[in-house]
């Protein structure tokens, strides 16, 4: 009895066992001869994933690297067109380095943002298998 009418937590659900038939053959010895008999037995076994964790981090590995490389591409194409952009709008340099510098940050942020619907989508259809 709780006083404070704590809840339980809930319990994770077991994973599902698959269950199948497996017929077993025995002999057995009777008075007048030998008689075989077959009995039916259900047998369960967990159901373990097709993919072991090596298996799955290879995935990840590939898909890690494709998002890596798509952004990479964003970056480098928007890294290219940004003079072209700003090319008839003044920009206020007070360094030597101030125009690179800006020209990166903004690739890196528009290349960010470019390969974010990639990356969750290659990273759903991970998620999405092993929850099958």
């Amino acid at each position: 009895m709780d006083p404070y009418n704590h809840k339980k937590h809930a319990r994770r659900p077991s994973k599902k066992r698959s269950t199948h038939l497996k017929i077993v053959e025995t002999t057995v010895k009777t008075v007048c001869d030998e008689a075989t008999i077959l009995e039916v037995v259900v047998v369960e076994e967990p159901n373990i994933p097709s993919e072991s964790k090596t298996q799955h981090t290879a995935v990840l590995h590939k898909q890690t690297i494709k998002v890596i490389a798509m952004f990479l591409a964003f970056f480098i194409s928007i890294l290219l067109t940004i003079p072209f952009v700003t090319l008839g709008h003044p920009i206020v340099i007070s360094g030597p380095f101030e125009k690179v510098k800006f020209y990166i940050i903004i690739a890196i942020v528009l290349g960010l943002s470019l390969s974010l619907p990639f990356f969750i989508f290659l990273m759903w259809t991970i998620i999405k298998t092993r929850l099958k």
